[in-house]
């Protein structure tokens, strides 16, 4: 892998990573249609590292929060303040996405191999990203109950599948339950970051004890910092968007790409 390819596969990490367009559809699709060869794996693996640094960085202040939360969770077992509340809905937001990689991985796995399900589901992504304006409430973060929890917790559960966007899944749906946009979106965040945690985490470890190391340490650098410049520029511009736009945008944009996968799947099958 080139220096220019680093940078152009970081990119495409970060940038897809958190905008509403599902990064696990593109890391599918892009090389397919383009005909190039993906990635290793580790480069995947210290790319998503690079990646949670960002939305880390970026959610500091929330992340302290959270993190205070839990402890006061463990120590006083019950969430009798804000922190402590944020933290319990944390995890039943994460409970459904943990139990459906554990028990569904091969399921999973498979929808890497068929770039048309991916394009269907992109599909799907862009339809529940335009439909998400007609529930969309003035809720606030603070008023999210362990019923919306749970139910963006599926949502985010469902974006395992390659195609279904995390970001847009888990906002479409907190603004469903009556949540601002950008409220749905602060918290579509928040909540993944100890299943991207724990994603990169499980990816590392593999990576250690099975894997190892492979690539230039510079290539793989330079991937590094692509992906995390261009992750946190991201979060940036989608959290000033939403402040004043709908999500439509985004839903031409998987339309369009699911489209084209379709087009050219048929035209490569015929």
């Amino acid at each position: 892998m080139t220096a220019i390819e680093a940078v152009l596969w970081g990119v495409l990490q970060g940038l897809t990573e958190f905008l509403p367009v599902s990064s696990s559809g593109h890391l599918v699709v892009v090389p397919w249609l383009l005909k190039l060869d993906p990635p290793g794996f580790s480069f995947d693996v210290l790319v998503h590292l690079a990646t949670l640094l960002a939305v880390v960085l970026f959610f500091r202040a929330e992340l302290v929060m959270l993190i205070r939360g839990l402890i006061q969770l463990i120590a006083r077992r019950r969430a009798d303040t804000p922190e402590s509340r944020l933290a319990s809905l944390v995890i039943i937001s994460s409970i459904p996405a943990v139990l459906v990689a554990l028990l569904l991985d091969a399921v999973i796995e498979s929808a890497f191999s068929s770039p048309a399900a991916v394009a269907v589901f992109l599909l799907i992504t862009g339809t529940v990203l335009c439909l998400a304006e007609k529930g969309r409430g003035a809720r606030a973060m603070s008023e999210i109950t362990p019923p919306d929890a749970g139910l963006i917790g599926l949502a985010q559960a469902a974006a395992l599948i390659p195609g279904i966007s995390r970001s847009g899944a888990t906002m479409a749906t907190g603004m469903a339950r009556g949540l601002a946009r950008p409220e749905a979106a602060r918290y579509a965040f928040v909540m993944s970051i100890p299943v991207i945690l724990g994603a990169a985490g499980m990816e590392l470890l593999q990576l250690v004890t099975e894997s190892g190391l492979t690539g230039s340490w510079g290539t793989l650098g330079i991937g590094m910092v692509a992906a995390f410049v261009s992750g946190y520029l991201a979060i940036t511009v989608l959290f000033r968007f939403v402040q004043r736009h709908t999500l439509r945008a985004f839903s031409f944009y998987c339309w369009g790409l699911g489209l084209l996968t379709l087009v050219v799947f048929l035209v490569r099958g015929a």
